[in-house]
């Protein structure tokens, strides 16, 4: 579980539990927006800042990317089939390869 609030550059980030983004109020920005900017550059009208890893806990510069909203849209639609690909493949494997495997492993 990520911790509720991170320090950063002295401002204090809390932790949005419906989105999972870092938040600070005052300045109005989410803790990987303000990572980028103090970081590398001002994020640029139209483009938005990717989580390398998908975790929104790991804002360290280097698991930022500029991309463009229609990019990042795209990226995270290709990532989210991706993973229901595997979610099939993991339930599949629970209902079938593992009951079966338990059976051939109780045999002699």
């Amino acid at each position: 579980m990520p911790d509720k609030y991170i320090e950063y550059d002295g401002i204090l980030f809390c932790l949005d539990e419906k989105t999972g983004y870092y938040l600070n109020g005052t300045i109005h920005k989410r803790l990987h927006q303000y990572v980028w900017e103090k970081e590398v550059c001002k994020i640029p009208d139209g483009f938005q800042v990717h989580h390398i890893d998908r975790d929104k806990s790991n804002n360290n510069v280097d698991n930022l990317c500029l991309i463009s909203e229609v990019g990042h849209s795209r990226l995270h639609a290709i990532l989210d089939d991706i993973e229901s690909v595997k979610d099939k493949k993991r339930q599949t494997f629970e209902k079938y390869a593992r009951p079966a495997a338990i059976e051939w492993h109780k045999s002699e």
